[in-house]
This record gives C-alpha cells, sequence and structure tokens, in this order.
C-alpha cells in the first residue's frame, strides 16, 4: 500500500463521521448545508489521493454549489435566480467529468452531481433526504469502480443514516 491509498482512506473515514451527524441529526435545510461542504471538500481530497479524477470534480464543484446555495437561502434569492443557478452548476458537472472522462464510472458520478443538485436545491429537508439516499447509493458504485473502500463504508453507512434519518425525522414528524 502506497501513503496516497492510505490517506485516502484516512479522510473517507473523517467523512463517515460527519455524514452520520449532518444525515441523522440535522433538520434545518442550512445546517445540513453547513455539513454538506465540509464533507464534499473532505471526500474531494480522498478521491483525489485515490485517483477518482471524476468524483473529485464532481465533489469540488458542490461544494461552490453548497456554499452558494447556503447563501441563497439566508439571503431568500428567487426561485427563478435559484434555477439558473442549477443549470450552470448542472453544465459545470458535465463539463468537469467530460474533461475527465475515463468509463463509466464517471458517468456514475455524474449522476451523483445529478441527484446532489435536486438534494441541495430542495428546501425541504424530507426531500433532501430522498435525493442523497440515491445519491449515497450510486456513490458506493463509484467507490467499488476506484477501491474506494472506506468510502464504501461512509457511503453506505450515509446511505443506512438518510433510511434512519428519514424515518426518524420525516415518518415521525408526519405522525
Amino acid at each position: 500500500m502506497d501513503w496516497n491509498f492510505i490517506i485516502g482512506q484516512t479522510i473517507s473515514a473523517v467523512v463517515l463521521i460527519v455524514s452520520v451527524i449532518v444525515t441523522t441529526c440535522f433538520k434545518n435545510v442550512n445546517y445540513i448545508l453547513i455539513g454538506e461542504v465540509i464533507m464534499n471538500l473532505l471526500v474531494a481530497l480522498s478521491f483525489v489521493f485515490l485517483g477518482g479524477w471524476s468524483g473529485a470534480w464532481i465533489c469540488i464543484v458542490a461544494t461552490i454549489q453548497t456554499v452558494i446555495l447556503f447563501f441563497c437561502n439566508k439571503r431568500q434569492v428567487s426561485q427563478k435566480t435559484r434555477n439558473i443557478l442549477m443549470v450552470i452548476f448542472l453544465a459545470a458537472y458535465v463539463i468537469g467529468t467530460a474533461v475527465v472522462y475515463k468509463g463509466w464510472a464517471d458517468i456514475v458520478s455524474c449522476l451523483c452531481a445529478f441527484l446532489y443538485v435536486l438534494a441541495v436545491i430542495s428546501t425541504d429537508s424530507s426531500t433532501y433526504r430522498w435525493f442523497m439516499i440515491l445519491n449515497s447509493f450510486f456513490w458506493v458504485i463509484y467507490d467499488i469502480s476506484i477501491a474506494a473502500w472506506v468510502a464504501i463504508i461512509t457511503h453506505g453507512i450515509t446511505l443506512i443514516s438518510c433510511v434512519i434519518g428519514k424515518l426518524r425525522l420525516d415518518v415521525k414528524k408526519s405522525k
């Protein structure tokens, strides 16, 4: 094992801790977005060390997108502006993926980006969790393709945490 592999796996372990906290404990969308910024930066760094360039690109753009959306929420930016931003970020995801494209796994990471866009533009934490359940599932597939072993566990636990959060916070709320 080389140092890049060990560092990449270690960073993924830190993401695991943050993701469980974000998906199961935060009700407020703004707090969820702050957690997403931290997770995306760390996952991008992990993917760089593991050679997953499309995944790293997706996470870097997602970080920028999340920061902008956080401030849009704070300033109550219009839906029209949000839609324009969504189109810009979707284009950035597709262009970046095309630039680093090597195979099917890169398409999976781009699909994750699309699901992430749908999650973070949501103003409802319940809808956010539905999209993140799908997002986590496809990240597991991407992680397998680049041998990001701890990220597989991280995204798998994120998937489970999203389901738990969905049950605990959304189903309980509807009763």
